[in-house]
Formats: structure tokens, sequence, C-alpha cells
């Protein structure tokens, strides 16, 4: 037998060795290729998702911007938003011609909680009457209101929303174009297709803290004063703010304010809840949906989702007049205003109101005083009350809870012109840090008994008996009607003139006549405080047959 020859095994070995390193090498370098594609996909779409929920996160800031500049034009409260709007508005105007402001939602729902606590601590049936419809109408404002942020954020709405000065507001369409102009500007992003975007408005399920403060515990005393300009507390208790998104009864009336931030700012999706009807939405949720073509991984999908709060502003609605006036005196069981609240036999006195007609009573022309065809009768305490509350409502959520009731609790003391032998009238104001301030003059800053359009006026006479003796009563309620709607050319705002010396810090001032120096005459979208809402007035006693057995 031939044997081989060891060098030719050796070289046949080699080969073969060489060859499985060549394999391996081969097979090592595919791997390293379906690696690295794998891990360059896998990168790219950390990355890619990454730049997505940053356009998310601008397109749910977009629309957020948006929302609080939709306005609505209520029937009840006239121009409302999400936030509150200064007069200065081109597309809210009064048909006088001077802008309106806008009220925020917050707003009117804190001051219809803040008024009913007050009706509820009068103890007065009409006063109690009168602020639950107040409660009623602001639900019914809020649910309005949220029903047509929810719309703007669909794409298939048909209706239009537009902004104070009448530019349109298109949340869904910005929020869009956002969104698409960021995946634009980004790689591989660029040429992304979008399957699904939509956004969503909603609450949160924690309680971030509203910018409306809460209203102090009532009272648990009495409280004496003549002049509550005069107090000054010397440790303010530290205000409490409203929660958002968070049911604060009264009994059994609900009340809900939507969260809003100093900012427009993002908020955490995980605690968002979509709005189906119940509380005060005003968060937006941006949902998108990508297909992106990564190398060789086809029809890779990336979602995103992203929410934000709208920003508020502050309100900074001026507060109006109430004129208490009794020339002739009254009768001595009115010792305090809460008393005229409750009076029983203004509530025996029925009187039919009336309301300035087709212009200014009576200084326009061909303007006259219809009855009123919302209220064809009524008692002469439910006129009174319901007018307090208006006077109050025009001060917003401002009141103090325990200033108020101490005015209503304060001794009823008119001061005695020397000069003339008459009781002064008593104006009384709201300044902006809450406290109540009234204070006796002279002459009747508001002595122009205009009735402005479709605002209220009532004339009784023989409504108020005591001591022997019967007064008539008239009223007039300026604020009546609020908004375009049904409050007539001026829409319900308080006009000039207007007084100056109750929240001037001169106590000099305080028992001067009224003159030229303290009431002025300007516009009303100066939005300057102290003009008339609510005049209420007692006067011409005259000798009773029957005396106090007619009570």
């Amino acid at each position: 037998m031939q044997k081989s020859h060891p060098s030719v095994s050796k070289t046949r070995y080699a080969r073969r060795r060489r060859g499985n390193i060549l394999i391996l090498c081969a097979g090592l370098v595919m791997i390293l290729i379906v690696a690295s594609l794998a891990t360059t996909n896998w990168g790219l779409l950390i990355v890619s998702n990454y730049r997505l929920r940053g356009a998310s996160e601008a397109a749910a800031l977009a629309a957020a911007r948006d929302l609080p500049r939709i306005v609505i034009n209520d029937p009840h409260f006239g121009y409302i938003a999400l936030v509150d709007y200064p007069p200065i508005g081109k597309a809210t105007l009064a048909g006088d011609g001077e802008p309106l402001p806008v009220t925020g939602i917050n707003t009117i729902i804190a001051t219809a909680r803040l008024d009913y606590l007050i009706a509820l601590s009068t103890g007065s049936d009409d006063f109690v009457a009168e602020a639950q419809e107040e409660v009623r109408q602001a639900r019914r404002a809020q649910r309005l209101l949220s029903r047509a942020l929810k719309d703007s954020l669909d794409p298939k709405c048909k209706s239009s929303y537009a902004d104070l000065n009448g530019e349109k507001v298109t949340p869904y369409k910005d929020a869009l174009s956002v969104f698409t102009a960021n995946l634009a500007r980004q790689s591989y992003l660029n040429k992304a297709q979008i399957r699904d975007f939509r956004l969503q408005l909603g609450q949160l399920d924690n309680a971030p803290q509203t910018n409306i403060v809460m209203p102090e515990p009532p009272l648990s005393g009495r409280r004496d004063t003549r002049h509550l300009s005069d107090q000054k507390s010397t440790n303010p208790p530290k205000p409490r703010f409203y929660p958002a998104f968070t049911n604060v009864p009264i009994d059994d009336e609900d009340f809900w304010l939507a969260g809003l931030s100093e900012q427009c700012t993002l908020v955490n999706a995980e605690h968002f809840l979509e709005f189906h009807g119940e509380g005060a939405p005003s968060i937006v949720k941006v949902h998108a949906d990508i297909q992106l073509d990564l190398f060789d991984t086809r029809n890779a999908r990336l979602s995103s989702s992203a929410c934000a709060m709208p920003n508020f502003t502050k309100d900074k609605a001026p507060a109006a007049a109430f004129v208490f006036s009794c020339p002739d005196g009254i009768p001595a069981r009115f010792k305090t205003m809460g008393d005229v609240l409750r009076d029983t036999s203004m509530l025996g006195s029925y009187v039919v109101p009336m309301v300035a007609s087709a212009g200014d009573f009576p200084v326009d022309k061909g303007t006259s005083l219809q009855q009123d065809q919302q209220r064809t009768s009524c008692s002469v305490r439910r006129e009174f009350n319901r007018g307090f509350l208006h006077w109050l409502r025009s001060a917003h959520s401002k009141p103090s809870l325990s200033s108020v009731q101490a005015f209503l609790d304060a001794p009823l003391r008119p001061t005695v012109n020397p000069a003339t032998g008459r009781c002064e009238p008593i104006v009384v104001c709201i300044k902006d840090d809450g406290s109540v301030v009234y204070q006796s003059f002279a002459e009747n800053p508001f002595a122009d008994q205009t009735i402005y359009e479709n605002q209220s006026r009532i004339l009784a006479c023989d409504s108020v008996i005591g001591d022997g003796r019967s007064w008539t009563v008239s009223s007039r309620d300026l604020v009546s009607n609020l908004g375009t709607i049904s409050g007539g050319k001026h829409a319900g705002q308080p006009l000039p003139p207007t007084l100056k010396c109750l929240f001037s810090d001169d106590s000099s001032q305080s028992r001067a006549p009224v003159n030229a120096g303290q009431t002025t005459t300007i516009c009303r979208s100066n939005y300057i405080p102290g003009r008339l809402a609510f005049e209420f007035q007692i006067a011409g006693p005259r000798a009773l047959e029957q005396k106090e057995s007619m009570l």
C-alpha cells in the first residue's frame, strides 16, 4: 500500500481549517450586520418615539392655548369663556358701542356658590330662591361652554367659534398643524404617515388648585359695627383656594371648578379622565399614531399621548354700588339691613315689575316703561332681595363672607342731615380685598333716576307698614339683566357717574358731600369701580287708620 506524504496531509488540513474560518467569519459578519440593523432600528425607534412625544406635547399645548380664547354669548351672563377678560374686545360690544367684559366660568361658579352661602346665612327664603336660580343658571352656562369646548376639538364639528375680537378659534386645526410641522422637522419622521390624530376634553383624577379663593367659614357670633371700612385684621387668615375637578357642594347643590394653571402647562396623561357631561373640563389630551419605514422593518407603528392645562387670567371686574335711601325715616323694627331682607310686610305687598323698553327711560326718545314679561307679579321683599343679590353678583367672587354678614348685622341708623332734617342716603360698596364699606352722603351721588334699557324698576305705595304708618317703596336694579341678548343696549353694565371716595384710603373724604371731585363721567371700558348697580328707597310715610294690627 502506498502511503501519503505527510506534507500533503498537512496542506489539506490547513485548507479545510481555513475554509471553516471563512465560513465562521462570514456567519459572524452576517450576524453583526443583522444585529447592527436591529440595533439601528431599535435606536431609531427610541429616538422617533421621543420626538413623536415632543410633537404630541406641542400639539396639546397649542390646543390648550386656544381653548380659553373661545367666547360664548350666554343669554343670562353675557359673554363667557374659560377665563376672564377685561372689556377690550372688538367683537364683544354692547349696543352703545362700548366693549363688554368676558366672565370666566370659574368666576361664575364661585360667585353663584358664594352668593348662595350668603343667602343661606340671611334666613330670607326670597334670597335663597334667587340665589338658587343663579346657581341653576351658572350650571347651565357651564354645560353650554363645556359642549362648545368639546365640539371645538372635533374635526367634524360644523360650528365655528371666535375670540373676543371676532377671530376664528380652531383648536383641532391648530394642534394638527403644530403636530405635522414638528414631524416635518425631524429626521425619519418627516415621511411618517399619520394614522390617527384626535383630541379629547376632560379632567384630571387628582385635584390641582385653582386661583379662586374659597370663602372663609361663617362667623360664629354676631358683630356690631358701624363702619366696616375702619376694621383691619391684625392676623388675617391664609386664603384657601378651590380645588379643581372636585365637587364642592352646599346641601344638594353641586359646584365644580375647572383646572387652570398660571401658565399653559403639560400635565400627566395618566391622570386624564374624559369628559362625559359631569364636572368642569379644561384638560386637552392629544393622541397620535404614526407609521414609519425603517430599513428592513415595515409598518412600524408608534403611538403617543400628551395632556395640557390652559392658563388662567385674573378677574379684575370692578364692584358696583348699592344705595339704600330712607329720607323720611324707617320703621323702628328695621334695626339692621338683614331685617329689611326678612321683612314680613313687604312679603305681603305685591308689585308688577317694570323694565325700560326701546332705550333708556326717560332720556331716550320713544322709550317707555313696560311690564316685565318674565315676572308678571312678585312681592316687594322679593324685589329687594333680588336687587341685593344682583349687587353682590357685580362683585363676582370677591366679597368676604364675614364682611357681608357683619354689614347685614350692623345697626341701621341713618344719619340725619342737620341742614335739611332728612336722613342721608347710605352708599355701600365692596373693595377688591372683599371688605364691605359704606358711608352716608349729604346728597345721593346717583340722583339721576334713569332706568337703563331692559333693566328693572318698581314703585309700590303703602308696601312697608309699621309704627302706625305706611311707606312707599321704589327701586332701580340696573344690573338685573346681563349681556347683549337680554341686557339692553348697555348689556346690564354699570354706567357713570362713578363714586370714588369709598375706594380711597383718605378717611377725610368719608363724610364729604359728593362733588365734581368725587364723581366722574368716563367711558365704561375704563373698568372703574363704584358705579350704581342697585338703589332701594323707602319714603313718603303716611298715617294708617289701623296701625300695627294690620301686620
